[in-house]
């Protein structure tokens, strides 16, 4: 298959690299010419990001898996490159999204699955929602809300690290929404290999407070535990646990399916 790849980051390496070495046509984008030589070595080529009609013209699969830099521009790179990518395909191509739980809101540690209505917090939670909402026009959409990321470069203990039992915002009291790379990886693949289409959640089981967490890992590796102060909001928006029911069941439905 012909797949393109926007957006190239810790997840958009990783898969591409996997569906390269499936044998598939792996075309990735970057807007820094500085990067194209490391991309090279997880894809089949380079495109250096300008006009996205002539980029997607070709592709069977396009994953959207982009994030705004720090201070970056929510709307630009979200909610524009949507409308826009939208607009330049075919009906018969396919969108993969990598999205946000952080659309949800604050569910006061309720539970919240993909039926549960999305109450954004802040303007970034509004544009993602939008972004969504442009990308399920196309016949063809997956779309995943992602929990936190972790995985290696991103593992607690290397932030607790860093922290040395200073100072985190928040209560700590909010359950955490953790996936791990590996199984994004697994998910997007899983989405190419079935034509998946609509909106699943990618968390894992674990969701405990991230308070619990944090001192777990503390002693694990013998670390200093951080300090709470309650009288600053947590980086980490919105206290929910994220069912991740409906991508097991389609799971057990496949498996069912092949006994």
């Amino acid at each position: 298959m012909k797949i393109g790849i926007i957006g190239c980051g810790y997840v958009g390496r990783r898969i591409a690299q996997t569906w390269k070495d499936q044998g598939h046509i792996v075309t990735v984008t970057t807007r820094d010419k500085k990067r194209i030589k490391e991309l090279s070595d997880c894809s089949s080529g380079v495109f250096l990001i300008g006009d996205i009609a002539k980029f997607v013209q070709d592709q069977d699969i396009i994953l959207l898996s982009v994030a705004a830099k720090k201070g970056g521009d929510y709307e630009s790179t979200y909610l524009k490159t949507a409308k826009h990518l939208v607009s330049c395909l075919h009906p018969s191509q396919r969108i993969i999204y990598t999205g946000s739980t952080s659309v949800y809101g604050d569910a006061k540690g309720n539970w919240v699955d993909e039926d549960t209505l999305v109450r954004p917090m802040n303007d970034h939670a509004k544009i993602l929602i939008e972004t969504e909402k442009e990308l399920l026009k196309h016949k063809h959409c997956c779309i995943f809300r992602l929990g936190q990321i972790i995985g290696p470069g991103r593992e607690l203990k290397d932030r607790l690290l860093q922290i040395q039992g200073g100072e985190i915002f928040g209560s700590g009291e909010n359950f955490v929404n953790w996936i791990h790379i590996d199984d994004i990886i697994r998910a997007l693949d899983l989405a190419k290999e079935k034509d998946l289409t609509g909106v699943f959640n990618l968390c894992n089981d674990e969701h405990v407070t991230r308070k619990n967490a944090y001192v777990k890992v503390c002693q694990q590796e013998n670390i200093p535990v951080p300090k709470w102060n309650r009288k600053k909001n947590s980086f980490f928006g919105g206290n929910k646990r994220v069912s991740n029911k409906k991508i097991k069941a389609l799971l057990e439905d496949m498996r069912n399916i092949l006994s």
